[in-house]
């Protein structure tokens, strides 16, 4: 679902300058809007989660050293931490300043690169072998055009990963305060909008996991099993029938 062209504006503005509205909106100095970009994950209550995800993106991204292009990297961790393990990582944003706050984000010695791109407008199709979106694809206004842009800048053969929320996101009080004070784009976007706007795209296998930092941290021991298996059904059915969030896996 598309948004129209003076919302699209205004909303990509506001993603533009989004460090100069926080600090505005939070009445702190960009400094310190800066430290605490620089400091994530490693400095918010979801880190936990965060490391999660990355366990599972880490066990479906193809071996070292693939070519991963990602999307949307704001303070550019979800890049470096790739770059860690191995992978050759070219990491856009629209923001200036979040492209900036990520290149002083990477050690001394580390090879990553940021750039600057809206990632609706084209990419670079250079035949990456992957595309990663990590939370990020709900901000977009025209979330088909990226989807389409990823394809592009895909190899043959290439995966497009994405790990965004699902069905209910837009109305969750945290979204509708994000929107209302930054005025960025929260959208649901569940397996279900994904999906045909994947196929519409040319991507011929397009695969559907449950998020595994959703599953609850439940003893396994005799008096718990039973309760361990009634919460992992339950969250497939929400994953599945539901929208709940998950991760999604697209091969051109």
């Amino acid at each position: 679902m598309t948004i129209g062209s003076e919302e699209a504006k205004v909303s990509k503005e506001n993603e533009i300058n989004y460090v100069q509205n926080m600090s505005k909106v939070l009445a702190v100095d960009e400094i310190e809007v800066r430290r605490a970009l620089l400091n994530k994950p490693w400095n918010v209550p979801r880190a936990s989660r965060y490391f999660l995800d990355f366990g599972q993106i880490l066990q479906l991204l193809p071996p070292v050293p693939a070519r991963v292009l990602d999307l949307g990297v704001g303070p550019g961790w979800t890049s470096i931490f790739l770059a860690r393990c191995g992978y050759v990582m070219l990491g856009l944003d629209i923001a200036p300043d979040m492209v900036r706050i990520a290149a002083d984000n990477v050690p001394p010695g580390l090879s990553v690169n940021f750039s600057c791109c809206d990632y609706e407008a084209d990419l670079p199709a250079e035949g990456f072998d992957a595309v990663l979106i990590y939370d990020a694809l709900h901000h977009a206004t025209d979330e088909g055009a990226v989807i389409r842009n990823a394809y592009k800048a895909l190899r043959e053969g290439g995966m497009f990963i994405t790990a965004e929320p699902g069905a209910g996101h837009s109305v969750q009080p945290g979204s509708l305060e994000a929107a209302r004070k930054f005025g960025t784009t929260e959208k649901d976007m569940e397996f279900e909008r994904q999906q045909p706007l994947m196929r519409k795209a040319g991507f011929r296998e397009v695969r559907q996991y449950l998020r595994l930092s959703e599953l609850p941290l439940v003893p396994v021991n005799t008096d718990a099993a039973a309760e361990q298996l009634a919460q992992f059904s339950g969250l497939v059915v929400q994953t599945t029938q539901r929208g709940l969030t998950s991760v999604i896996v697209a091969v051109k």
